[in-house]
């Protein structure tokens, strides 16, 4: 593979955060918003600018007028899910101690020549019977349902699964067999077919449980948890991941148990459950985010974000591409 860095205007690069949210557009641009810093152990400083990149030009430029409620809060720790037809999901966020368990949905459309694209963000009905608030779970989208997992709220983690209802707009906790992943935090999720993949996560501060290194698939048929038998990465948290075809891609991450950041980069194939190492990558970062720009040949972007060591890499010279020939 190649490893090229991606020019850009840095006058107009948005604010340098961690766990910040991305959203490919028709038009061949990004919209990035959402994220945060730390300026001290606990207190998080969220971010609620958004802004869209226009790929082939390298430019920002700032959603204007403000759209609300997308402006109105930062999307800090956020399950964002993509429901298909322009749609996406947004539920909870915030901090460990001050979790949200709001929703709203975000409708999208846009055009080549249109330099930030048309958004409808609606916020959702308040719920009172669904899933606790929380933060940095994750979820995904199966025939009208959002199904998100995980999490963390004060000093609770969550392994438990809900699902959402996007006609009715009501939730249900299903009835689950098998063996379910450790509660953690900061997990992955993808599903293909009617399998949810969860990969990775963090448990409070101290050892890694065996099974953080594992792979576990929910059957969303059958509401069966599986633990898939393979051999791949570390464990880690807050790793970047995205989906390219039948493989997902994964880079760099945190052990939070070795304190150690990551710079790897790792295949698997949700067709034969294998692992295939790529190398080490960039600069090592967790809590950043990847965009795929292409299949053939597989490119890659490590488009935005992330720390190291309470170093916030999101300046114009981080913005890196790898392409896999």
């Amino acid at each position: 593979h190649r490893y090229e860095r991606i020019s850009t205007v840095p006058d107009a690069s948005p604010l340098a955060v961690q766990q910040p949210l991305l959203m490919r557009l028709p038009g061949n641009k990004v919209m990035l918003f959402g994220g945060g810093q730390y300026d001290s152990f606990d207190n998080l400083q969220v971010a609620n600018i958004v802004q869209v990149m226009d790929l082939e030009r390298g430019t920002w430029a700032q959603i204007h007028p403000p759209v609300h409620p997308l402006h109105a809060r930062a999307w800090f720790g956020c399950a964002m899910v993509w429901c298909g037809d322009g749609q996406v999901l947004l539920h909870g966020g915030g901090t460990y101690h001050s979790p949200f368990m709001d929703m709203s949905l975000i409708r999208y459309a846009s055009t080549a020549d249109a330099p930030t694209p048309f958004l409808s963000v609606e916020s959702l009905p308040p719920y009172e019977e669904g899933p606790p608030p929380r933060y940095a779970h994750t979820g995904v989208h199966y025939r009208g349902q959002v199904i998100i997992f995980g999490g963390r709220a004060y000093n609770t983690h969550y392994n438990d699964v809900w699902v959402y209802a996007l006609k009715t707009g009501q939730w249900h906790q299903p009835l689950i067999s098998g063996q379910p992943p450790s509660p953690r935090k900061w997990s992955v999720a993808v599903r293909a077919g009617s399998r949810m993949y969860i990969f990775f996560g963090s448990p409070w501060w101290g050892p890694f449980l065996p099974d953080l290194s594992s792979v576990f698939t929910l059957n969303l048929e059958t509401w069966t948890w599986t633990e898939v038998a393979t051999l791949g990465p570390k464990a880690r948290c807050q790793c970047a991941f995205v989906r390219a075809g039948r493989e997902v891609l994964f880079h760099g991450g945190f052990d939070v148990e070795n304190r150690q950041y990551y710079n790897d980069m790792w295949l698997f194939d949700l067709h034969t459950h294998k692992w295939k190492f790529l190398g080490e990558v960039g600069v090592t970062r967790a809590s950043h985010v990847l965009l795929l720009r292409a299949l053939h040949p597989l490119t890659v972007w490590i488009c935005y974000g992330g720390q190291y060591m309470r170093r916030w890499l999101a300046k114009a010279s981080d913005h890196e591409e790898v392409v896999f020939e």
